[in-house]
């Protein structure tokens, strides 16, 4: 899921111009995945 929703529509290329760095956007996604998984 995570991959289709990163290069689906070049979604990576719109990513990159959020005045955000791509790191904390992936630190993000992964917690928010764990949280998900954890409270499975």
């Amino acid at each position: 899921m995570m991959y289709h929703t990163e290069y689906a529509d070049n979604g990576m290329q719109k990513m990159s111009v959020l005045p955000i760095r791509q790191g904390s956007m992936f630190f993000g996604k992964f917690l928010i995945a764990a949280l998900v998984l954890s409270a499975m």
